[in-house]
């Protein structure tokens, strides 16, 4: 982060900009949410126009991970068009905010372009129609939300194109569903709608066995990181893909959360409506003091569902 940070006062001091007030260099944490700088992720420039002030976040590698509209320059109020980047600067989330509140359509992407899936939304809820797509671009699934709840009819389809379930939901409860299998025959209600991908074993689950099995290294002192943030992805086959830590952390702390992760001896995929699904996982480690000495504490990202 210290070279990115360079670079940016570097690319400040030569623009035209660098002496005016309405460039400023501003702090993110892993969720690209405005933090102080000792807990910086991420590291972005504001610039001020007429309407508020547009932001732009990098990653280590400079690349741009979120640009956005912000009303205030401490970028605590998103008031207008977000675009989100994963880490290779590949678009994958975009939508607008009014005054930090999800409005209009957004959108997400997969890595190859291909629209992933469209919701609209109205007072930071689902509100309206939604269509989900699979890589290939054929339906996946689409229905219609009612005050951020699944509403009415939906259907999902498997990626052959045919029927996987219907699914009836009276103000976001689920009042009755029919499962299909690949060939389109009814399986009636015989069938796992929705589970997260779980630990083959008696674990208890991924973030009890990280919590239990990784160690902070000796060496680093505990005030010099006190949260990791680690993402990982289990693929309808079971499958795990390499941990990708985010944001910049010392090699040993990295190299420990991703032996942690590699040592889990196999996984159950996800179940989506009826058909195994890739799933990505976003860990927040915390480390704490106690009178036991540094303790492990892993949280799944609050944001993550199945639906």
């Amino acid at each position: 982060m210290r070279n990115l940070l360079a670079t940016l006062l570097l690319l400040l001091s030569f623009s035209s900009f660098s002496q005016k007030k309405d460039t400023l260099i501003r702090y993110f944490g892993a969720d690209l949410e405005p933090v102080k700088k000792k807990e910086a992720v991420f590291i972005g420039v504001a610039v001020k126009d007429p309407f508020g002030w547009n932001a732009i976040v990098y990653n280590d590698s400079m690349k741009v991970i979120m640009r956005g509209k912000y009303q205030d320059q401490d970028c605590l109020v998103k008031n207008g068009w977000f675009i989100y980047y994963n880490q290779k600067g590949e678009r994958s989330l975009a939508g607008k905010y009014d005054r930090n509140l999800k409005t209009d359509v957004w959108q997400t992407w997969y890595p190859s372009g291909q629209v992933k899936d469209s919701v609209y939304f109205l007072n930071d809820m689902a509100n309206g129609s939604c269509s989900k797509f699979f890589e290939s671009g054929q339906m996946e699934g689409k229905g219609f939300f009612r005050n951020g709840a699944p509403d009415s009819t939906w259907e999902w389809n498997h990626e052959n194109g045919r029927k996987a379930t219907q699914e009836k939901y009276s103000n976001g409860l689920l009042t009755s569903f029919e499962c299909f299998d690949t060939s389109g025959n009814s399986l009636g209600m015989n069938c796992a709608l929705n589970r997260l991908p779980a630990i083959k074993g008696k674990y208890g689950g991924v973030e009890k066995y990280v919590s239990d099995s990784l160690r902070y290294p000796e060496k680093i002192k505990l005030a010099d990181i006190s949260v990791a943030t680690v993402q990982f992805t289990v693929d309808k086959q079971g499958m795990m893909s390499e941990p990708n830590i985010l944001g910049a952390l010392q090699p040993e702390l990295s190299k420990e959360i991703v032996r942690v992760l590699r040592s889990i001896p196999g996984w159950y995929p996800a179940v989506l409506h009826n058909r195994t699904m890739d799933y990505t996982y976003t860990l927040s480690i915390t480390f704490f003091e106690d009178n036991q000495g540094i303790q492990v504490r892993a949280i799944p990202n609050p944001y993550q569902r199945i639906y």
